[in-house]
């Protein structure tokens, strides 16, 4: 679906919240950040094999250089408990409930890309604020 959306950008997949930080650190394969770059935005699922995605926004939370990254979660939960948890306590940027087909979840991506391309987003590690120039090409994680 994301590849679906036509949305330019460099586009870097995490098949679980332990891979997701090891990304965001650096560590294992991770290293080469012209292969890898540090992501400009995150999407992540609130259920992840290994490292839940409650634990990983806890983790992320946790790492000021990682917290500024923003994070958009996507669920399948409606309870209200669940957004306030995610916004109070997780620091998710936007809580998004899950369409159910896959043309619904192409149009909600597109949207979001669309969204984080106009939205300004703090330094990341990689970058030097005197030489920063805005970034057509948003990378996501």
């Amino acid at each position: 679906a994301l590849e679906r959306t036509g949305a330019p950008l460099q586009l870097q997949v995490a098949r679980d919240g332990g891979e997701a930080q090891e990304y965001l650190t650096g560590g294992g394969p991770f290293r080469n950040r012209e292969l890898f770059p540090f992501p400009k935005f995150i999407i992540t699922d609130d259920h992840m094999p290994v490292v839940s995605g409650e634990t990983f926004l806890k983790w992320l939370k946790n790492h000021p250089h990682f917290r500024v990254v923003p994070t958009i979660m996507l669920s399948g939960s409606l309870r209200p408990a669940d957004v306030v948890k995610a916004y109070d306590e997780l620091a998710v940027h936007s809580y998004i409930i899950k369409p159910t087909g896959n043309k619904e979840l192409e149009e909600a991506l597109s949207l979001i890309f669309k969204y984080w391309a106009l939205c300004a987003v703090p330094p990341t590690l990689q970058d030097n604020e005197e030489t920063r120039e805005p970034d057509k090409h948003h990378q996501g994680i």
